[in-house]
């Protein structure tokens, strides 16, 4: 079983897992059939540097993987590649294995699926709006898509004693502000800083350490996608060094998320991984429907590797 680096520690790994709460931003005007502040998918704007060329796309030789960006750097391409040979194996509590990797373009419709049927049962929507749902984070899901590889959607396939794999969770992060949403929950978490979020495990498959698992691979590709800017060779001259990345890119060693006030269960699950509460929104939300919220982070290790060191092999 392979162990993620940023994972919360083995004794953790076992215990109770469930589904994370949704971010709850301002939905765009077609989403006015349900309560505005249900949804949790905002109106996805892309970042300027997908905006401007969005027509190409990016694959490789096994999975195609999509990417906005009409022209990719050898750094872009080494990020991309990174992405698609990412993968976690682990056992859970109870048998079975869980495999997480690169959601997959023929993955997008299940991921929808399941992120539509884990939001309507969080929140009391009634089930006739879950299809409606269902096509609207489809959408969601495909602009994400186009924002590799600054975002990554996560999805973790559960198999037990041979079984064919099926579907068992999924988590959405932004590495830094190209790949983020143009509106975010409160408390607003650093632009530029890694963020997790729709973070989901199957109802029927909850409380057997799918989401600690799912949790540690999400910090673990963070890592790995955060590599330095410098090469070791010029890092003590750090005011001549070349960044590869805009300066504010890649700049934080830490990890955010949201956790809903009244969600105990997750809470503690991110307490013991080692997040600590930075901010809790005020009473006054409840005025907009919505519920209190906790922003969380977490300090992850810096990494050792250059991405310049990682892009030698692609350029």
């Amino acid at each position: 079983m392979a162990s993620p680096a940023a994972a919360p520690p083995r004794s953790l790994r076992h215990g109770r897992s469930s589904a994370l709460s949704f971010p709850s931003p301002k939905p765009p005007p077609s989403f006015l059939p349900l309560p505005r502040s249900s949804l949790p998918f905002p109106s996805l704007i892309r970042s300027s540097s997908s905006q401007s060329s969005s027509s190409s796309s990016s694959s490789s030789s096994s999975t195609k993987y999509r990417s906005g960006l009409r022209f990719l750097g050898a750094e872009d391409y080494a990020r991309l590649q990174i992405l698609e040979e990412f993968r976690i194996c682990g056992e859970i509590g109870g048998g079975g294995e869980v495999e997480i990797r690169l959601m997959a373009d023929e993955e997008m419709g299940a991921t929808a699926r399941l992120l539509a049927e884990s939001f309507v049962d969080s929140v009391l929507i009634p089930g006739k709006y879950t299809r409606f749902l269902e096509l609207l984070i489809g959408q969601y899901l495909e602009q994400k898509r186009a924002q590799l590889p600054f975002a990554a959607t996560l999805v973790g396939f559960y198999s037990e004693g041979g079984d064919e794999k099926r579907l068992a969770a999924t988590a959405e992060i932004s590495f830094d502000s190209r790949g983020s949403n143009v509106s975010s929950p409160s408390p607003p978490p650093p632009r530029d800083a890694p963020y997790i979020c729709n973070m989901t495990v199957d109802q029927s498959l909850r409380r057997r350490g799918i989401g600690w698992l799912m949790l540690g691979a999400c910090e673990e590709l963070i890592s790995k996608m955060r590599m330095t800017s410098s090469s070791s060779s010029s890092s003590s001259s750090s005011s001549s060094s070349s960044s590869l990345l805009p300066s504010s890119s890649w700049a934080y060693d830490d990890v955010y998320l949201h956790c809903r006030v009244i969600d105990l269960v997750p809470l503690g699950m991110y307490q013991k991984a080692g997040y600590s509460i930075l901010a809790t929104d005020n009473f006054l939300v409840w005025l907009k429907l919505q519920q209190r919220k906790h922003l969380m982070s977490k300090r992850l290790p810096r990494p050792t590797t250059t991405i310049s060191e990682i892009s030698e092999g692609v350029s």
